[in-house]
């Protein structure tokens, strides 16, 4: 694209407060996005499946908001920071392998249950009706498409006791929102995730927006041009070995490392 329809690709943006468009090429301006683009909300009427996987390609997180009945927005969020985690620098918490005993770790056991009990937790603010079915979409088509949208769960026999969706794409993983019934469990599930999936081969967790208790895990905090980087690194890698992720069940305290307890 040359600099004239950069120019008036942006202009557009910025005239609509950060509208977004699947007819915009937002790859072309996302440089100028990133240095000057002082919100971290942008928004568009549109959840077609690949405009939304071609925005989490470019580092946006899907939100939804339901401004009225009968309009729903897409809310893509652009973070000006973050927090992620690598493998060399991953700290579990001390108590998460004592734990984790007798728990199991499933992905993609109950996708459905674990974004109705996100939203249950959480509230319908950002969980909207229209992004619930989005996500599910995009989970049920996961294995044909580079984000893969999926859960991951804790059970204790046959009951579900916390869980978190998230996606996969090349060797990154971005946790979305989670949940738990039994405390302790959310640690165990992040404590027991987080091992299977730098085992496997992810070379990035990103956690989101900075929020204290994500320090447990030796997070460290970037900003948007510093994750841009590593997303222009890592989400062109394909990880070797992803079918151990997605089968199950998994012993959850033989994932977290004695060390940690």
């Amino acid at each position: 694209m040359d600099q004239d329809s950069i120019s008036q690709q942006l202009e557009q943006i910025f005239a609509r407060q950060g509208y977004l468009s699947p007819l915009l090429q937002v790859a072309d301006v996302l440089p100028r996005l990133i240095s000057d683009y002082h919100d971290e909300f942008f928004w568009s009427d549109s959840f077609d499946q690949d405009f939304v996987e071609s925005l989490i390609l470019l580092g946006f997180l899907p939100m939804g908001y339901d401004l009225s009945k009968s309009r729903p927005l897409l809310l893509p969020k652009l973070h000006q920071w973050r927090s992620i985690v690598k493998p060399s620098m991953l700290t579990l918490p001390k108590n998460a392998h004592r734990l984790a005993r007798d728990a199991s770790l499933y992905c993609n056991r109950s996708f459905d249950q674990v974004l109705l009990n996100c939203r249950e937790s959480h509230g319908d603010g950002w969980l909207s009706g229209e992004l619930l079915k989005l996500l599910h979409r995009l989970n049920l088509s996961a294995s044909s498409r580079r984000v893969k949208l999926c859960s991951f769960e804790i059970w204790r026999g046959a009951k579900l006791t916390a869980g978190e969706i998230g996606y996969l794409w090349g060797s990154i993983y971005t946790s979305m929102t989670g949940f738990y019934i039994t405390p302790g469990d959310g640690t165990v599930q992040m404590s027991a995730m987080a091992s299977l999936l730098f085992a496997q081969g992810v070379k990035l967790w990103d956690l989101g927006m900075p929020v204290d208790y994500k320090q447990r895990y030796g997070c460290q905090i970037v900003s948007r041009a510093q994750f841009d980087a590593l997303r222009r690194e890592y989400s062109q890698q394909v990880i070797v070995g992803t079918g151990p992720i997605f089968a199950g069940p998994q012993a959850a305290q033989k994932l977290i490392p004695e060390a940690s307890n």
